[in-house]
């Protein structure tokens, strides 16, 4: 039997919330290598800082992904979805007041990789896996 919130199946919810935080993720993604420009102009950083920058994502993304859902095999779904979404929420609204330093933008880029990937082996697992 399906569960209803406001007449609407629990499963078209879950569906539409994480729709909606995969379009939010794929923002943060595509924004900056687009931001990146003015910023290394702003701050002359030259191209090994600034890959070092665009690729520090990736190197959290790919860590993240089967220990999200090994976390969420042990300690469950929600609390890791949580985690993760705080991860990611942290580091995207914290990034502007250090992007002035390249090595804390590129620790921030790794979390935001690591909450980013730990948020999508969730959409995974609570979609086709329950």
């Amino acid at each position: 039997m399906l569960n209803y919130i406001y007449g609407i199946s629990q499963v078209k919810v879950v569906v539409a919330l994480c729709s909606a935080a995969n379009f939010i993720n794929a923002a943060d993604r595509v924004i900056m290598p687009t931001a990146i420009i003015q910023m290394s102009e702003q701050f002359s950083w030259d191209l090994h800082g600034q890959g070092w920058i665009l690729s520090s994502f990736a190197i959290g993304y790919m860590a993240s992904g089967v220990l999200g859902a090994s976390a969420a095999k042990r300690y469950g779904g929600k609390l890791t979805l949580l985690i993760a979404v705080l991860l990611w929420s942290l580091s995207t609204f914290i990034t502007p007041y250090f992007a002035h330093s390249r090595w804390a933008l590129i620790g921030l880029r790794v979390l935001l990789g690591i909450g980013e990937g730990l948020g999508m082996s969730q959409y995974m697992l609570s979609l086709f896996c329950e």
